[in-house]
């Protein structure tokens, strides 16, 4: 679970912490990927990191409301990273 306050959110804190989140997990449990569950609306938010819908919408239920299975595969992903990182430099 993810939750920013608003009066303190942006789209480089987002970014910082999915980064963190997925370099912790290649570093100390060897990750490959990384697997999500999102309400639909957030969908387009998480292609543009990258990540890929898997499936279809669902109802999760554990809160009663949509959400579609997202992955990311963390080598495509760092290959994809520092390429940004060049260009942008």
């Amino acid at each position: 679970r993810l939750a920013i306050d608003p009066d303190f959110s942006s789209r480089d804190l987002l970014n910082n912490l999915f980064s963190a989140a997925l370099d912790y997990g290649r570093e100390h449990f060897s990750a490959s990927d990384a697997v999500m569950e999102v309400n639909p609306r957030h969908v387009s938010y998480y292609r543009r990191i990258g990540f890929r819908a898997v499936g279809t919408m669902r109802i999760c239920p554990r809160v009663a409301a949509p959400a579609i299975l997202m992955h990311l595969d963390l080598d495509d992903w760092e290959q994809d990273t520092l390429l940004k990182q060049r260009i942008a430099a």
